[in-house]
């Protein structure tokens, strides 16, 4: 192998180390502006509105003129008919 291989190699070489390991480098980020909650009543009042949110929209989305949980025929539509 000739001198003007080895330098090419290990130029190849350090730009494929410098191109995996700088990506990896620690750099300080800016702080989270919505950073999880420890506080248990408000967990608890965010899973509230959550819940009564999904159920608004599914009222929404329900036919009209039908009960919930009612089939074609009236009944609880439990055998798939």
């Amino acid at each position: 192998m000739t001198h003007r291989q080895t330098y090419f190699f290990a130029l190849i070489f350090l730009a494929t180390v410098t191109a995996c390991v700088v990506p990896g480098l620690a750099t300080p980020t800016a702080p989270s502006l919505f950073a999880p909650t420890t506080d248990p009543s408000r967990l608890e009042t965010m899973v509230a509105e959550t819940v009564s949110a999904a159920i608004a929209e599914t009222e929404q989305a329900r036919p009209e003129g039908k009960e919930a949980g009612k089939g074609k025929f009236g009944g609880n539509n439990a055998g798939g008919y």
